[in-house]
């Protein structure tokens, strides 16, 4: 439900270039927008990640 917490694994169509959080606050954050409404549907933090 709407601000829910949970942990989560994304897979990309493409790679994109991310930091750990922690390490990186400015570029270890994400937004998903749905394509089709253009609303923000999840934001969250990179806690790691597999290059």
């Amino acid at each position: 439900t709407m601000n829910d917490i949970g942990r989560v694994s994304l897979t990309l169509q493409k790679p994109v270039v991310c930091d750990v959080y922690d390490e990186q606050p400015a570029t270890g954050a994400f937004v998903l927008i749905d394509e089709a409404t253009h609303h923000t549907v999840a934001a969250g933090m990179i806690r790691g990640f597999e290059a």
